[in-house]
């Protein structure tokens, strides 16, 4: 009886730790350009933002970016970060802004072949492949 108690209590806290994370995670990377680190000006702008991969309604995540390292963060929709998996990458670069995307409108929601796996806090998203 006691030992069930025991466990019931250790599942119960448990439940309450993933209940206050949800399971999200807000890991951080690096954008390169064929291995080095992708970087704009000081006028330029980096729009990144993460997309569950086989996700038709168009969710899009939010990452910050650091243009002048292209050191990135995945905050989520609501600065909560997401959850592990697969996510699409839309990434455009300005630089300046406004002015017309540097990388051509290929990374965009309907065209991008990049993937991350969510699950590292190392993520690295090579343009240049």
């Amino acid at each position: 009886m006691k030992s069930r108690f025991v466990v019931g209590i250790g599942m119960l806290g448990i439940l309450a730790i993933a209940g206050c994370s949800g399971g999200q995670v807000k890991p951080k990377g690096q954008l390169l350009k064929d291995g080095q680190p992708f970087t704009l000006g000081k006028m330029g702008v980096f729009t990144m933002s993460l997309v569950p991969e086989g996700d038709t309604t168009g969710v899009l995540h939010a990452v910050s970016v650091d243009s002048a390292t292209g050191a990135f963060e995945v905050n989520g929709q609501e600065g909560k970060g997401v959850l592990p998996g697969k996510y699409k990458v839309v990434l455009e670069a300005f630089d300046p802004y406004p002015g017309k995307d540097l990388l051509k409108h290929k990374y965009s929601w309907a065209k991008t072949n990049l993937v991350v796996d969510v699950t590292v806090d190392d993520i690295k998203v090579d343009v240049g492949k």
